[in-house]
């Protein structure tokens, strides 16, 4: 009794108030909790792209943000990804009701889980390539990331490293005068452990 009373207060300290889902193929997977490193991608990528949106026409929204991309998947069951940060420029796709962007987003952006890197890499991107998601951008840490941008229906991928500056600058070739960055001294702890 004692060990299943243990396994269920482990458990509890994995649960978040507002669990996050996503639908894939009419199957629900619900989502582990972040760590902190990525809470501080996101949250330092999605300041960039406020001010550099703040005025214009397209609009970033981190998760839960839910985007339904059933229409191009060829099974046409349900797909609704929750991207950690996307770039939308459509604002008559979003269905105020339901909380879900109809559309095609811009921009996505996705930073690396060990629970999510095969997924992020295999059916995200060839669906974000398939619907004509123009750039998508994998953060695989915080020392290399990847975009893939559409040219002629099909992702080129670009990879940046960090050089040992503590810096890796991604410029974004759709939006000329941005370029998202990642700067070591943003992490207030050492590196985290798989």
């Amino acid at each position: 009794m004692l060990d299943r009373l243990k396994i269920v207060s482990d458990s509890l300290d994995r649960i978040h108030e507002e669990p996050r889902y996503e639908i894939y193929e009419g199957v629900i997977y619900a989502m582990a909790p972040p760590s902190g490193d990525h809470q501080i991608l996101v949250d330092e990528i999605n300041q960039q792209l406020k001010r550099y949106f703040k005025g214009k026409k397209c609009q970033a929204f981190i998760a839960p943000f839910n985007v339904n991309l059933t229409e191009f998947a060829e099974s046409k069951k349900k797909i609704v990804f929750q991207p950690d940060i996307t770039v939308v420029c459509e604002p008559s796709k979003y269905n105020q009701r339901t909380g879900t962007y109809m559309g095609v987003p811009t921009l996505i952006v996705e930073v690396s889980s060990p629970s999510t890197r095969s997924k992020d890499l295999g059916e995200k991107r060839f669906l974000y390539e398939l619907s004509g998601v123009q750039e998508y951008l994998f953060i695989e840490d915080r020392h290399s990331a990847s975009l893939f941008t559409l040219k002629d229906n099909r992702y080129t991928e670009t990879s940046y490293e960090d050089d040992g500056s503590g810096i890796i600058t991604i410029p974004i070739p759709l939006f000329p005068e941005l370029a998202i960055e990642i700067r070591e001294d943003w992490f207030w702890f050492g590196e985290e452990q798989s």
